[in-house]
């Protein structure tokens, strides 16, 4: 999923609806509760316009929360989030863009669009 190098501390896997799909925290814990980390990326902008509207991976919404950074990314079908302290943006989003990747491809061979 998302390496320690990245220093992510929970990553969250939302439909453009924001529903949930999927909370895995690093630790024994979730840093944010998914509701909070989906209203964030809400205000954000990190859910707006209809499936299909956006490019595809390329959106990335960054909201500071506390001490923490949430860095979403948008993709086809789902809206991919981690949770970090001090964000290491530059391994964390290229493999937050991996996991969100191969979520869709599971969501698509599993017949949901």
């Amino acid at each position: 999923m998302i390496t320690n190098e990245s220093r992510s501390l929970g990553v969250y896997l939302f439909s453009w609806t924001g529903v949930l799909l999927l909370a895995a925290p690093a630790g024994e814990r979730l840093p944010i509760e998914p509701a909070q980390v989906e209203g964030l990326l809400a205000l954000a902008g990190g859910f707006s316009g209809a499936r299909g509207d956006a490019p595809a991976a390329e959106a990335v919404t960054r909201v500071r929360y506390d001490d923490y950074q949430v860095l979403g990314i948008r993709g086809n079908q789902t809206v991919a989030a981690s949770v970090s302290r001090d964000a290491a943006e530059d391994v964390l989003v290229p493999e937050l863009e991996r996991f969100l990747k191969r979520c869709e491809k599971r969501l698509q061979r599993q017949g949901h669009h």
